[in-house]
C-alpha cells in the first residue's frame, strides 16, 4: 500500500534540488489537490489512507515533469491571482503575487478619487488576470486590454468567459502599431506589467521560468530597459485623461529611470511602492502638474 504521506514525501524528495523545503510542501499539496480533488485538510486527515492506484499513474507523470523543472502552474494549468483561479499554459506568463500590487493600487485610485464608472486600459495582458480582477473588483469599470500575443489573447478571453467579466480585447503592438484600437476613447488609468527583465538578469533565473515562460512577455534587451516604457507613457500623453493616472509594475532596479522618464512625458506625482520584499515593485504617475 502507497500512502498519502508516503506520496506526500516522495514528491518533496524529487524536488528537493531544484526548490527550497518549504517551496517543496507547497507544490506537493497544491498537485495533491490538483490530482485527487481534495483539499489540503482533508489530504492530511487521509495521511496514512491508501493512495488512489487509479490515480497513480497520473501523479507519476506529473512529478517527471516537475523534475524538468516546467512550472506546476502550466501541467495543472491552473494559477491563483487575487483570489481568483486562472487558466495558465505557455502561452502566458504565471500570474505572481507581486503582480496584486499593481491591482490594489489601481483600486485604491479609483476609490479615492471617487472615479464613477472609470475607463482602464491594461497593455500587455496576458492570461487577462489584471484585467479581469479590476472587473470584478470595480464592477462599474470600462476595462479594455491589448495584448501583442493571439495565443494570450485566446487564453485571456477564456478567462474572461470562465469569470464572467465583460472585457474589450484587443490586438497591438505597443512597439510597432501606429492604429491604436480604442482611438475614440479617452481612459482615466492605464495599467501595464510589460517585459522588464534584462538578458543579463537571465542567468540569475530559474529554469521553470527561463525555460518555461514565454520571453516575449519576459525580456528586454541590456541596452533598452525602458523600451517598453518609453512606448507607453508616450501612448499615454494622447489617450488618458487629464488627470489620469499611469501603473506600471516595474523592474526594482530602474525605479529611477522609470521615473525621470515619466517626468520627461509630461507625468508627475510619481509614487514608487515596494513588494512584501521591500523591493520596488509599482510605480503611480499622474498626468497633471497640477495636482
Amino acid at each position: 500500500m502507497i500512502s498519502f504521506r508516503a506520496i506526500h514525501k516522495n514528491t518533496i524528495e524529487n524536488l528537493k534540488d531544484l526548490y527550497p523545503v518549504y517551496e517543496c510542501e507547497t507544490i506537493s499539496y497544491l498537485l495533491l489537490e490538483n490530482i485527487t480533488g481534495l483539499n489540503k485538510t482533508k489530504i492530511i486527515l487521509n495521511y496514512d489512507e491508501p493512495f488512489p492506484e487509479k490515480i497513480l499513474e497520473k501523479y507519476l507523470h506529473f512529478i517527471e515533469r516537475l523534475k524538468n523543472g516546467e512550472p506546476l502552474q502550466y501541467i495543472t494549468n491552473q494559477a491563483y491571482f487575487y483570489g481568483r483561479e486562472f487558466f495558465v499554459n505557455p502561452s502566458v506568463l504565471i500570474p505572481r503575487q507581486e503582480t496584486e500590487i499593481l491591482v490594489k493600487e489601481t483600486i485604491d485610485i479609483c476609490k479615492n478619487k471617487s472615479l464613477k464608472n472609470p475607463k482602464i486600459l491594461d497593455i500587455g495582458t496576458g492570461s487577462g488576470c489584471i484585467a479581469i480582477s479590476l472587473k470584478k473588483e470595480i464592477p462599474e469599470a470600462d476595462i479594455y486590454a491589448l495584448d501583442v500575443s493571439t495565443e494570450a489573447l485566446n487564453i485571456a478571453k477564456k478567462n474572461s468567459t470562465t469569470h464572467d467579466t465583460n472585457i474589450t480585447f484587443a490586438i497591438f503592438d505597443v512597439l510597432l502599431d501606429k492604429n491604436f484600437p480604442f482611438a475614440d476613447i479617452k481612459f482615466d488609468i492605464i495599467v501595464s506589467n510589460p517585459p522588464y527583465v534584462t538578458i543579463s538578469e537571465k542567468k540569475l533565473m530559474h529554469k521553470n521560468v527561463t525555460l518555461f515562460e514565454p520571453a516575449l512577455a519576459l525580456y528586454v534587451e541590456d541596452n533598452a530597459p525602458l523600451i517598453f516604457y518609453n512606448s507607453i507613457s508616450e501612448l499615454a500623453k494622447n489617450i488618458l485623461n487629464t488627470p489620469g493616472h499611469l501603473v506600471y509594475e516595474i523592474n526594482e532596479n530602474f525605479s529611477k529611470e522609470v521615473s525621470k522618464l515619466n517626468i520627461s512625458k509630461g507625468f508627475t506625482k510619481n509614487m514608487v511602492i515596494s513588494d512584501l520584499n521591500n523591493k520596488n515593485r509599482v510605480i503611480v504617475s499622474i498626468n497633471s502638474l497640477n495636482l
